[in-house]
């Protein structure tokens, strides 16, 4: 039978035409456009990336607005496509945004360059900008029109066959949609009718099956007196596509009272508003029930192994969290091959609500599918997970908590169906669901996880979502007590971390009290600056009654985040003079919000806290010579050899001191030439500080019967940071002809010959003499010398043919430079033992084995060469080598005739 209207209805048993009602929309919704400028807007707060919501959206609109500034020239963020998240293409177009406009955005805070950080003085301009602005009238947008026409075809069929008692979705009939080139066509669903020799009652339900997916359309349908079932709910076929579907079959757990029917399942209508071409019924396989056939099966059992099945509040903004999780146990008939999962979130959230929900499957996510209506989570698991049987699987669905508005609202993720869990039998390849428990109803109340036997199948918990949760804010570590400077801006004030959890929380105004040992002179130019260096409120100067109050909203993070405040001390404020800030966050703290959700926020729990304490310091710097090294010996010849460590002490400083050049005397004594040091550096660490020109040469002195002046200048200037030693080593190249009794004494001058500049505040410092010793060096020779050890074994029995038995430890010493040592003399003491005694003599440095030895014939002495080149005995230090050896055989007619030898 052909079809021209819009639907066919055939019933093959009753004979009687059945009436299709269509609905249609009598009116056209039309979406205004939204104006090009993000405007009218107002930012209340500040935005950084990851940031999110209606703002960002309404700043890219903004920054759209304006050739110089655009997001992105396609794609999302491009003009008519922006969103609501400020990622990096965002924060390069504020950055833009900031240097067009810098005299009012970078200027007054000292920055030159964009920092794509939408702060308060961005917002400002904005603002500006947006309230100079005219809205122009929208222009309605059309509804898209819909597809006029749509074709059924019949697919091919499957094959007659089986089906088994509890198998899922056993294949029936197959058909086509296509959509014509004029539009989308909506379906509402799908009419089909038990046909042939078989029972209603021996099916569970049936469905509609997306082949081109594999994904379920739709929920499971029971057919009703007339033998039909709409299934496939609402979906959509793309205008010029055909899809291709499947009419499936769940068979009931037992088919005794059906076994040996033959039903069919026909498509007799396809429900929509577009006209219907093609001919109806359609009908496929009829399939044998069958009661004794045994294929596998899926058992369901609550699982805790990673989720927590139990009802609980999560914030806005947690991510990854496990909402519901089972165990999938395979029986004894068959492999079974998991092939997909579909969950039911029925709670209070949107689709919007959530962000990556995956479904996980021993350990691997599967990616998920939503459905039309925001509510089925569809996850193919690809080829499939095999289940060998006998073994389980843990299956969890995982998403993150993302909404503004989702305070207050639930996530409840249900499997509807048992049917919904989808898999396939590797022996008979048939469909497998898990298996109901039996009389175990729903309960009435969300609690733990329950099984049920009825729908929801999987009666899940519930996640409450709530908005920000403050864990502290309190005085920061990082933030310590130090010394400050007068006059120079950006001196530390003090310091507080702010630990959020859930979402971001912002602060329309704080207020700080400020104590101090003095009282006089106010704080000025004060600002609270973030971990990163940015200021996010202020400048303020501190009011007369000694608060700073800062009055541009600051936007705090999730995690743990320390903020400084930072400020100028009045030029007539004393050396030590103390400073210690304030604040209670529960009534300092103004009109707190929640970043995403905008929802008020308490502080009440919180208590006042102090920071950490500012001592007023000058500059200041003293100038000294380290006692390590210490006084010494060294040999002739050697490179960059360490004669003295310079010390520059700036413990006691209120700012960081510059040094530019170092002023030296050399003192000559003994023997020494002028010529025997060569190529003298200073070095910080490993790096050397004078090159070049700038490099000390002792041969320039005009003699050395009197000390050498010269100041060596720096490639680059050093700082001193204050609080800290800044520790310079002085090394030079010694002549292998120095002669033996040659000294050499390197200090600094007098600390008046020295410059020192305040590296904030640009004023000179004079640096003061600190108490060091006098520090020479000597040339002299080198030695090396060797005692017995006192690790040296005692008496003990050993075995014939025993191996690296101790005998001994020697302890080698070497003095002014390292000695290496390649070769050892052993001697045998004969008194009661001979060389026949032992068979080879070890060395070990340590665990290492470093050289043998070997008494030959009747030889009493030995001489061992040391492997790899020797063993180095360090300078001024010691080294340790343990002798040890392997016996021979006792015995007639061995090396050794009788016991008892002393070796």
């Amino acid at each position: 039978m052909s079809i021209a209207q819009k639907s066919l209805a055939f019933i093959a048993v009753a004979a009687v035409a059945v009436a299709v009602v269509f609905s249609f929309v009598a009116t056209l919704e039309v979406a205004s456009a939204a104006t090009v400028t993000g405007c009218p807007h107002t930012w209340n707060v500040n935005l950084k990336v990851g940031s999110r919501g209606p703002d960002v959206l309404a700043l890219q609109q903004l920054l759209n607005s304006d050739a110089a500034t655009v997001v992105a020239s396609s794609g999302a963020g491009s003009p008519g496509m922006e969103t609501s998240y400020y990622g990096k293409l965002t924060a390069k177009a504020v950055s833009k945004f900031q240097e067009k406009y810098a005299t009012s955005v970078l200027t007054p805070l000292g920055l030159s360059a964009g920092t794509g950080y939408f702060g308060a003085a961005s917002r400002a301009e904005a603002n500006a900008i947006c309230a100079g602005t005219v809205t122009p009238t929208p222009t309605p947008t059309p509804t898209p029109s819909a597809g006029t026409g749509v074709s059924v075809s019949a697919g091919t069929q499957p094959a007659n066959s089986l089906a088994p008692k509890g198998a899922s979705r056993v294949p029936f009939t197959t058909f086509n949609l296509t959509a014509g080139n004029d539009g989308d066509v909506t379906v509402n669903g799908v009419t089909v009718q038990r046909t042939g020799l078989g029972s209603d009652a021996a099916f569970q339900g049936v469905i509609l099956v997306d082949q081109d997916t594999g994904m379920q359309v739709g929920t499971s349908k029971t057919f009703n007196s007339n033998h039909q079932a709409t299934i496939g709910g609402t979906f959509v076929i793309p205008k010029g596509t055909t899809k291709h579907y499947l009419v499936a079959g769940n068979m009931q757990s037992d088919l005794s009272t059906y076994s040996g029917q033959a039903p069919s399942i026909a498509v007799v209508a396809i429900n929509t508003t577009a006209n219907v071409s093609g001919s109806l019924p359609i009908t496929g396989a009829s399939q044998t029930l069958n009661n004794t056939l045994t294929v596998g099966t899926l058992t369901l059992d609550t699982s805790n192994a990673f989720a927590v099945n139990a009802s609980t509040n999560q914030n806005i903004g947690t991510t990854g969290y496990r909402f519901t999780g089972f165990r999938l146990t395979a029986g004894s008939a068959e492999d079974v091959r998991l092939r997909s999962v579909t969950w039911n979130q029925t709670g209070s959230v949107s689709a919007t609500d959530l962000a990556n929900v995956v479904t996980v499957v021993n350990g691997t996510s599967y990616p998920t599918t939503l459905s039309s209506d925001g509510k089925y989570y569809y996850s193919s698991l690809g080829a499939g997970v095999v289940i060998p049987k006998g073994n389980s699987v843990d299956v969890y669905v995982q998403g993150d908590i993302v909404g503004s508005n989702a305070s207050g609202r639930s996530v409840i993720f249900d499997v509807d169906k048992n049917t919904d869990i989808f898999a396939t039998g590797e022996t008979y390849g048939y469909g497998i669901s898990p298996v109901a428990p039996t009389n175990v109803a729903v309960p009435t109340t969300r609690g733990n996880l329950t099984v049920t036997s009825g729908s929801p199948y999987v009666y899940a918990s519930q996640v409450t979502v709530t908005g920000a949760a403050v864990t502290t804010i309190a005085k920061a570590s990082e933030v310590p007590a130090q010394n400050i400077a007068v006059n120079v801006p950006n001196q530390p004030l003090g310091g507080f971390a702010v630990d959020l959890r859930g979402e971001g929380m912002s602060v329309q105004s704080m207020k700080f009290t400020v104590a101090t040992s003095s009282g006089a002179g106010l704080l000025t130019n004060v600002t609270l600056v973030d971990e990163n260096g940015s200021v996010v409120a202020g400048p303020v100067d501190e009011a007369a009654n000694g608060t700073i109050t800062f009055t541009d909203t600051v936007t705090f993070h999730t995690g743990r985040h320390v903020y400084t405040v930072r400020g100028k001390v009045p030029s007539g404020v004393a050396t030590g003079v103390t400073y210690q800030l304030s604040t209670n966050p529960s009534t300092d703290w103004t009109n707190v919000k929640g970043e995403t959700s905008g929802n008020s926020i308490s502080l009440s729990g919180l208590g006042s806290f102090t920071m950490n304490t500012m001592t007023v310091r000058a500059g200041s710097v003293a100038v000294g010579v380290s006692s390590s090294p210490a006084s010494q010996t060294i040999v002739p010849g050697g490179s960059q050899v360490l004669l003295a460590n310079f010390q520059f002490d700036a413990s006691q400083s209120g700012e960081d001191i510059r040094l530019s050049s170092i002023p030296v005397t050399l003192t000559f004594g003994g023997f020494a030439n002028k010529n025997d040091l060569t190529s003298c550096q200073f070095y910080n660490g490993t790096q050397a500080l004078n090159s070049g020109s700038n490099v000390l040469q002792p041969s320039n002195a005009t003699a050395t019967t009197s000390p050498y002046s010269t100041t060596v200048v720096l490639d680059n200037p050093q700082t001193i940071t204050k609080g800290t030693v800044l520790t310079l080593g002085l090394r030079c190249n010694v002549s292998g002809s120095a002669i033996n009794g040659s000294t050499y004494s390197f200090a600094p001058q007098t600390a008046s010959n020295f410059t020192f500049t305040g590296v904030n505040s640009g004023t000179t410092v004079t640096g003061t003499n600190a108490s060091s010793p006098t520090i020479t060096v000597t040339i002299g020779a080198g030695a090396a010398t060797v005692t017995g050890d006192s690790s040296a074994p005692g008496y003990t029995l050993a075995s014939a043919t025993s191996v690296n038995v101790p005998v001994n430890a020697l302890r080698f010493a070497a003095t002014n430079e390292d000695v290496n040592l390649t070769k050892i003399g052993l001697q045998l003491n004969t008194a009661s033992s001979s060389a026949a005694d032992i068979a080879k003599v070890s060395i070990w440095d340590g665990a290492t084995k470093v050289g043998e030895a070997y008494f030959t014939g009747s030889q009493t002495t030995a001489t061992s060469t040391l492997f790899n080149n020797g063993v180095v005995i360090p300078k001024n230090g010691n080294k340790i080598l343990k002798l040890t050896v392997d016996l021979n055989d006792v015995g007639t007619g061995l090396p050794v005739p009788f016991s008892g030898h002393l070796v």
